[in-house]
């Protein structure tokens, strides 16, 4: 009988907390796509601690040489991985499907373009593009943008499958709901690397007023009524993949300002506004010309006719071959 495994670094609750990040979400939605699916991270691993100064792709295959030993994994397992997390596996377990939620490639080509002040370690980068270059790793996108960023690198990565970041769009998932009181522009940038800098630059140097969204949870209930106070999602990102944040604030009706990187590239401009300038001078120039109605943007269709979750269920079912 075929099992089925996520394998990644953290989960949406492990042995260390909680991690609402795009990949612990990614799996919850997985694994409502594939009931059967067992998720693991590197606290599952019970000698986790120490290795608290080994590098990702060690601590990955000190995990996965655990699983191989315990029969987690075997040849009768598709492994689902994020990136570089299923390195030690190739050829010993059934399938071993990598996703591609963005890449160290595409970090560094970022950073050389507007500089955010991380330094991408190139062991990083040559460890996730070697382990992608297996013939054993099939590789699935989180949007057709964070394929075609590694496949300037090489051509060979464009065998990868495109199977978009998804969200439920309504009953209890992501839908427009009545605005309360004065609409503002809010954030979720959470470090440098999602324009922590530029939001504080915005807010210092022009006075635009952006609150932070401020919600730690898996639960769309809680943002939506979040939501229904923002205007407009303000998000400078240096480097992103498919950010679920980005979704969910589309499917509630409130516009992105954002950066062309990931699935950013792909999003018209009737829908958001995502900026190729990424100077905090041009976030301030459109900052100031956003409708702060939300009127002449209408981003939810969008994210219904290319992001929808049913959409996400019948492709990774389909690729995994679950009927």
């Amino acid at each position: 009988m075929t099992k089925y495994v996520h394998v990644s670094h953290v989960k949406l609750y492990d042995g260390r907390g909680k991690f609402v990040g795009g990949v612990p979400i990614f799996a919850h939605y997985l694994a409502q796509a594939i009931p059967e699916l067992v998720q693991y991270s590197f606290a599952d691993y019970p000698k986790w601690m120490d290795h608290d100064r080994a590098t990702e792709p060690q601590r990955a295959e000190v995990l996965n040489a655990w699983l191989l030993e315990t029969g987690a994994v075997d040849q009768d397992t598709v492994v689902i991985a994020d990136g570089y997390w299923g390195v030690g596996l190739e050829g010993r377990v059934g399938r071993l499907i990598s996703v591609i939620h963005g890449s160290y490639y595409g970090r560094l080509l970022q950073s050389q373009i507007y500089p955010w002040g991380e330094v991408v370690q190139m062991y990083d980068v040559t460890a996730q593009l070697a382990f992608w270059k297996q013939p054993e790793v099939e590789l699935v996108g989180v949007c057709k943008s964070v394929v075609d960023e590694i496949m300037l690198y090489d051509k060979s990565y464009a065998r990868a499958i495109v199977v978009n970041n998804s969200v439920p769009v309504d009953g209890d998932g992501y839908f427009p709901v009545e605005t309360e009181g004065d609409l503002v522009a809010m954030h979720g940038a959470t470090g440098m690397i999602k324009g922590a800098d530029n939001i504080g630059y915005m807010v210092r140097e022009a006075g635009c007023v952006i609150e932070n969204f401020g919600i730690s949870t898996e639960f769309a209930s809680h943002k939506r009524k979040r939501f229904s106070e923002c205007s407009f999602l303000v998000a400078p990102t240096h480097y992103e993949g498919n950010p679920y944040m980005w979704l969910e604030a589309m499917a509630c009706g409130v516009p992105v300002l954002g950066s062309t990187v990931g699935i950013g590239r792909e999003i018209p401009r009737t829908v958001s506004v995502m900026l190729d300038d990424r100077s905090p001078a041009n976030f301030i120039r459109w900052y100031k010309d956003m409708d702060k109605g939300r009127g002449y943007l209408d981003p939810r269709q969008w994210v219904v006719d290319n992001c929808a979750i049913e959409q996400f269920n019948a492709g990774w079912r389909e690729i995994c071959n679950v009927s």
